[in-house]
């Protein structure tokens, strides 16, 4: 992606639907660049020779995206944009789609509603098992941890270990919500919580991916997870101060 060292807010949806079929990437292009200010797809774009397709042996594909790993599709935008759908059939790779804007697109607080909304609408379409949106660099950040003979390294997302954290937007999907506790959850400080119609939530922790690493930001994010529990979680615990 381009735009050197600025900033980038990424968001991850994590699926079993099949992602893959034109019906339902359609309505997830379709929903995407009716919420991005700016965001186009022309019709050229989803033609194979602007498609990145890749089997699980990362060999150029030149016909069924149905059975390929990953999709990169190119968009025009007024910043950096990227696109990815991830759909292993043998479910070696989660299903899974990668938005990722450079930061400096959420300065206007509308596009940023909007973002929202859409994020809402992405979940419920492919019926999201887990989702989050923040910004990139600090979800690395916040995913090191040391580890013997090794080093530095930033941990890999399995949910059945546990959540990954609690970030700017957060999508819990109704296993997770069932592991962790709908009372509790819901009785969870968030600045918004948004009940999904296919039964997951949606939790906005705070206005914008832009007010990452404000203190009070920061301390809503510890506060919700000691109120869920940290047993809930599988993280390197917060390294920030509270």
């Amino acid at each position: 992606m381009s735009g050197g060292s600025s900033r980038n807010i990424t968001l991850s949806l994590f699926t079993d639907i099949d992602i893959s079929r034109w019906q339902i990437a359609g309505r997830l292009l379709d929903a995407i660049a009716g919420a991005i200010d700016g965001l186009r797809f022309d019709s050229a774009d989803l033609g194979i020779k602007q498609l990145a397709l890749y089997d699980l042996d990362y060999s150029p594909l030149a016909s069924d995206w149905q059975d390929s790993a990953v999709v990169v599709i190119g968009a025009k935008a007024p910043v950096p944009t990227d696109l990815i759908f991830t759909n292993s059939p043998s479910g070696i790779t989660p299903r899974s789609i990668a938005l990722t804007i450079g930061a400096t697109y959420f300065g206007d607080p509308t596009r940023v509603a909007n973002y929202v909304e859409m994020v809402a609408e992405l979940a419920n379409l492919v019926g999201a098992s887990y989702g989050r949106a923040h910004d990139t660099g600090d979800f690395l950040q916040l995913r090191k941890t040391s580890l013997p003979e090794v080093g530095e390294v930033a941990l890999g997302i399995d949910l059945h270990r546990g959540l990954p954290g609690i970030y700017w937007l957060n999508v819990l999907g109704p296993s997770i919500i069932k592991r962790v506790g709908a009372e509790r959850l819901r009785s969870a400080s968030a600045m918004r919580q948004v009940d999904l119609p296919y039964g997951g939530v949606l939790l906005q922790m705070y206005t914008s991916p832009n007010e990452f690493d404000m203190a009070e930001n920061r301390n809503a994010i510890k506060s919700l997870i000691d109120h869920v529990g940290s047993e809930a979680f599988d993280i390197p615990y917060p390294s920030w101060d509270g």
